[in-house]
């Protein structure tokens, strides 16, 4: 019996464990991500004026931002060893995950930062930002469903408020990420459970330079409408590689230098 008990609490003890949020990310190139790729790095066709009121709000309506599949509860968030690798001429899809938490949960505020592998992102330091480029979708279709995932200004044509890094992303007003059943509007799919259970959301897109450099994704902060907050999955590492004939070159490059 003490046994039997034994291997319960270990097992509670793993459940447990595994409870946290967690970001990753998939290439382009797999069959997850928008219906309409070319949308990749467009975080909303709205509008959304400092006073809170939308214009054009219709990002779902009209299929603008629309998931056409989302990965495996499985899907890997890679580590040094085995990053997830990003080909040339694809970009990487950031992906949100509730992992075995409370049915109902709402995230209301989330910060996002990738860094160099190994080099922890620090605003005073330049040579510690990472050369990549960012979008974070709005899923802003207030005028449409009625649904909207953040807050915020959103600002045509270019946006600036949805492309940083770190990203602060808050719903106050807004849906946030509610781990609960399919939302289409606002890209979210259940995965697996009850309470607790798994769900996914497509939270954005991110490029870099196809030079092999490796990179960490986390999340920095994480809140829930209500308490306590959740617990946060250590970070995602990916990579984007080049294609073979610039491996060549880059390792050219190397030897000239290395001769100077």
């Amino acid at each position: 019996m003490k046994k039997v008990l034994c291997v319960i609490a270990l097992l509670m003890m793993v459940a447990s464990a595994s409870a946290s949020v967690r970001v990753f990310v998939t290439s382009s190139a797999d069959p997850y991500g928008l219906t309409i790729p070319a949308n990749a790095f467009q975080p909303t066709f709205s509008t959304v004026y400092s006073n809170g009121v939308n214009e054009n709000a219709y990002d779902y309506y009209y299929d603008h931002f629309v998931a056409a599949a989302f990965p495996p509860i499985d899907a890997p968030s890679g580590d040094l060893l085995t990053p997830v690798d990003i080909q040339d001429g694809n970009w990487a899809y950031i992906w949100f995950q509730f992992q075995n938490e409370p049915k109902l949960r709402k995230v209301n505020g989330l910060e996002v930062t990738i860094s160099f592998y190994g080099t922890p992102y620090d605003p005073n330091e330049p040579s510690t930002h990472p050369p990549v480029v960012t979008n974070y979708y709005l899923c802003n279709d207030k005028q449409g469903t009625g649904t909207k995932r953040w807050d915020g200004t959103a600002t045509p044509p270019g946006y600036p408020e949805w492309h940083n890094n770190p990203q602060i992303l808050v719903a106050v007003d807004a849906d946030g990420i509610q781990n609960g059943a399919d939302a289409p509007s606002l890209m979210y799919h259940y995965q697996e459970g009850t309470n607790p259970r798994t769900g996914v959301a497509l939270l954005g897109a991110v490029a870099a330079p196809f030079d092999g450099t490796i990179y960490e994704i986390a999340i920095t902060e994480a809140n829930y409408s209500e308490p306590p907050n959740p617990d946060l999955a250590p970070a995602a590492v990916f990579r984007f590689v080049p294609e073979p004939a610039s491996l060549v070159l880059l390792a050219l490059a190397g030897l000239v230098l290395r001769r100077r």
